[in-house]
């Protein structure tokens, strides 16, 4: 074998090396990459903006595949979770579905209706109200709504709460004719017919909304000459 060949013979050797090199680098990367990502696993997202205690559908929601490391905690898989279920809360376009999102369809007996509205944050929550909690809920009014004073009244009674929402902040106007923000908390209650428009009445009008929760079991009302409190306040005269 004469130089020429045996350089030759070199080069070849070197470039066998060379890919075999390669070809594992290659291998070692992708071994990475599928470890880090993992097998993709199905996941849903909203299609279209989605209100808060809608009822869910497929049409609403969009497949996508996610990698099974990167998935939530939580995370819809499967659409038949929907059966029976309402969104918790708005739900935007692209957002990926999870069980937080949903919560129980409320059933109402005949008769009820279903309202939502915002409670004061500090002296209506507390966090201690869940749904299927039984409460009562009382407001003050001042007096250029009540022309005769302020007023505290029992505006509806042993309410079912269905749902306690995330907290928001609202503009609330004071006598003074002041606009400040709040922090609120929407509830959504079971109620009779006949209380909804005392319940927002109270959340458009009234300067502060409680709740006052039930013990389990207590059915009991407040007597009608009982369901307003009045105190004055008069100057002392020499």
């Amino acid at each position: 074998m004469n130089p020429r060949q045996r350089r030759g013979v070199l080069f070849l050797a070197f470039a066998i090396v060379g890919a075999i090199a390669v070809f594992f680098a290659i291998l070692s990367y992708v071994n990475d990459v599928e470890s880090q990502v993992g097998n993709r696993v199905p996941g849903y997202v909203v299609s279209s903006d989605v209100e808060a205690y809608q009822e869910l559908t497929a049409a609403n929601f969009e497949k996508v595949d996610i990698p099974q490391r990167w998935l939530p905690d939580g995370a819809v898989t499967d659409l038949t979770d929907l059966v029976g279920r309402v969104s918790a809360a708005p739900l935007s376009k692209g957002t990926l579905l999870q069980s937080s999102n949903l919560i129980p369809k409320p059933s109402l007996e005949a008769g009820q209706r279903e309202i939502a509205i915002l409670i004061d944050a500090e002296t209506g929550v507390a966090g201690k109200v869940r749904p299927g909690d039984h409460v009562d809920v009382w407001a003050t009014f001042d007096e250029d709504v009540t022309t005769v004073g302020p007023r505290t009244k029992v505006i509806a009674q042993n309410l079912l709460v269905i749902d306690v929402g995330l907290q928001v902040q609202r503009e609330k106007e004071n006598s003074a004719g002041g606009v400040s923000q709040q922090d609120a908390v929407p509830i959504t209650f079971a109620t009779e017919e006949g209380q909804v428009k005392a319940l927002t009445y109270a959340e458009t009008f009234a300067s502060q909304t409680r709740l006052v929760l039930r013990p389990p079991g207590d059915g009991s009302l407040v007597e009608p000459e009982d369901k307003t409190y009045v105190e004055t306040f008069q100057k002392e005269t020499s």
